[in-house]
């Protein structure tokens, strides 16, 4: 019973806020075992009459972390950090594969499809917004 219930409570979109901020459905899709490196994904809102700058990201199961923005541009796909990542008043940003995103590198610990991994989002104003990003195999079958 207590494995139903927690593959139900997985299963819901997640959704957190945090001073107008709202952070729904963060997750981290599965990867190799010998990869060094993962992405986390979300979408970010912003109720606010202000925008909100988000400056930093950490996660305790991996040795760094860093916004990152993936591009191609005339045909050669690159990717580059980003410093700063500005949430309009009353807009929303997607971190999405293939655009911005969450880079997690030096993972301390093997994550798993089914288990959570906090994300700390530091503000500009100083505020800390912990988000949990949920493992996921989206290439499994339904």
């Amino acid at each position: 019973m207590m494995r139903f219930l927690a593959a139900v409570i997985f299963a819901l979109p997640w959704i957190v806020q945090a001073d107008g901020i709202v952070a729904e459905n963060a997750y981290i899709p599965v990867a190799p075992p010998m990869v060094h490196s993962h992405s986390a994904y979300m979408s970010l809102h912003n109720n606010g009459d202000k925008v909100r700058s988000l400056i930093g990201v950490a996660a305790q199961e991996y040795g760094m972390a860093h916004l990152h923005q993936s591009q191609v541009i005339d045909g050669i796909a690159s990717m580059s950090p980003v410093a700063q990542l500005d949430i309009p008043a009353r807009g929303s940003v997607a971190l999405a594969p293939g655009g911005l995103h969450v880079m997690m590198m030096m993972p301390k610990v093997a994550v798993q499809a089914g288990e959570v991994v906090l994300l700390t989002l530091t503000f500009a104003d100083g505020e800390l917004m912990t988000v949990s990003a949920l493992v996921e195999d989206r290439n499994a079958g339904s």
